[in-house]
């Protein structure tokens, strides 16, 4: 079982479980529509689909650590063909089971700062034939400034899946830097 780093990280999922209705994991309108305003700039909100994983809401501290606001666009267009291979095979493991996953990390700053990292992916229900959505906080442990953005992230990674009452996919996840 994973262990939080980051007390912001466990507040998140335990906002996430309040949603359930039963054991329903949380539609995306549910977690818009009751959001916690301590994560809105942390999160970042995905469409998974077979082909790509598509952008669809980027909080502002993760606009200003990146640098560039990618909402709408492809998550894994910019990113080299085996990284692109197991982001999207993740994320629809993720999706279809559905669990968690869990990712901690190093990111080095534009300025050469270094700053640890702890995100934390949830799946989402949607309605209709909308595409399967996760909801990600991307929390950074460390203190410096969002503005300073992230130059690089580390090779050292620790990647983990989060069951959240479904179990977890039988193999482990796929690296990517």
């Amino acid at each position: 079982m994973v262990a939080f780093e980051s007390e912001l990280t466990t507040a998140f999922l335990a906002h996430w479980t309040s949603l359930r209705r039963g054991t329903a994991i949380p539609t995306t309108e549910d977690y818009l529509d009751r959001m916690d305003r301590r994560f809105a700039p942390l999160i970042v909100v995905f469409d998974c689909t077979a082909e790509d994983v598509i952008v669809r809401l980027q909080g502002t501290a993760v606009v200003e650590r990146w640098g560039v606001n990618r909402t709408g666009q492809s998550w894994l267009a910019h990113k080299p063909p085996g990284t692109r291979a197991a982001i999207l095979a993740n994320m629809t493991d993720c999706v279809a089971r559905p669990c968690g996953v869990w990712a901690y990390g190093a990111a080095v700053s534009r300025l050469g700062r270094s700053a640890k990292l702890e995100n934390l992916t949830l799946p989402l229900g949607v309605r209709g034939e909308r595409p399967l959505r996760l909801v990600t906080l991307s929390n950074q442990l460390d203190r410096f400034n969002e503005r300073d953005g992230a130059k690089d992230h580390s090779a050292k990674r620790t990647l983990d899946w989060y069951d959240v009452g479904f179990g977890v996919p039988p193999h482990g996840l796929r690296a990517h830097a």
